[in-house]
């Protein structure tokens, strides 16, 4: 029995963290956010705001992973002052969230060294609203009969469900560039006065993940 124990023992010791790595893997993440908040009447994804945090893989299949990430994520709005023609007090939105996205990734594509470099994920991110910032630009004096985030910024809902679109190229192994799009599934406001305004959250990330 004791030669068995030793041989099991040193099975996982010199094989434990070759399946370990085969089957799981992790990373750091770098990016950049191009956000908008629809219902605000501000078009454009012109609010920048860095992202960044780690990443965590289980490799499901030789052409399927389950990601898991937590991320600090700076987002909102930014008013466009030159040629203004929405409401008469445009403002800045500033968002900090941190986020948990979970996503399904697909892989095609393969190099001369049989490894995949272009994914497609897909799949929802919780986020929780960690502070709020709003600024305004006076342009005009403001009529009292028009909606003001200003006021509204107390009754931000804290919880966020995004849904996640997003393709990935490595142009190397170790090193992943990845857009996506996420699309908030549920508002960041909603009041049932004001012709029942509804604030709701999109933005485009653009990240550098460095995979161990």
């Amino acid at each position: 029995m004791k030669p068995l124990a030793t041989l099991l023992a040193l099975c996982l010791l010199f094989f434990g963290p070759s399946v370990y790595s085969q089957r799981f893997g992790a990373g750091a993440i770098l990016g950049l956010n191009a956000s908008q908040i629809d219902g605000d009447n501000q078009f454009g994804y012109r609010k920048f705001g860095l992202a960044g945090g780690l990443r965590g893989i289980a490799h499901l299949s030789a052409r399927f992973d389950l990601q898991v990430e937590m991320l600090y994520s700076l987002r909102g709005s930014a008013a466009k002052t030159r040629g203004y023609k929405g409401p008469a007090t445009p403002v800045d939105i500033k968002l900090q969230y941190a986020e948990a996205p979970l996503l399904l990734n697909y892989k095609v594509l393969e190099n001369w060294d049989g490894q995949y470099v272009l994914h497609f994920c897909t799949g929802f991110s919780y986020a929780r609203l960690l502070g709020s910032e709003v600024k305004e630009r006076r342009s005009t004096p403001t009529n009292q009969e028009d909606f003001n985030i200003l006021e509204a910024e107390k009754d931000f809902k804290r919880n966020e469900i995004g849904w996640v679109l997003g393709a990935a190229f490595l142009p190397i192994p170790k090193l992943s560039v990845e857009l996506r799009h996420v699309f908030a599934l549920n508002p960041l406001f909603k009041s049932d006065m004001h012709d029942g305004r509804t604030l709701r959250s999109y933005y485009l990330q653009l990240q550098v993940a460095y995979l161990l």
